[in-house]
């Protein structure tokens, strides 16, 4: 299950449970249909809770998916909380796949650490 809100000027998104290659391309849909954001996007995803397993063309696709959900943002800045050594792997796979320079995305191991990186390019 994919659920996400603002919080303060982060856009937090929790994934939970075993999810779907296409469970994640449609949140990346629905979230490129989503208006009234900040152009300089702040991005929070939790992957604690999460099962999954993909193959590294998947991981690609996703975050091709990503990249162009994202066109219409002046900058993007991810922050991706894991807790499990596969899911760091999928995870750093994921942002090195990146082509967009105008995307920036790291990994933590807590939430507390993801967010002081996040807040310091909060306006």
């Amino acid at each position: 299950m994919i659920t996400y809100s603002l919080e303060k000027g982060i856009f937090e998104v929790e994934i939970t449970e075993n999810v779907t290659f296409e469970e994640i391309i449609n949140y990346l849909k629905d979230f490129s249909e989503l208006n009234d954001l900040p152009s300089d996007i702040l991005l929070l995803y939790d992957l604690t809770k999460i099962n999954v397993d993909f193959s590294v063309s998947e991981i690609r696709m996703i975050s091709h998916a990503a990249e162009l959900s994202t066109k219409k943002y002046n900058s993007i800045k991810s922050a991706f909380v894991v807790d499990k050594p596969k899911l760091a792997a999928y995870t750093s796979l994921f942002s090195d796949s990146i082509k967009d320079k105008k995307t920036t995305r790291k990994i933590f191991s807590t939430r507390k650490a993801a967010l002081t990186w996040l807040n310091t390019f909060r306006k």
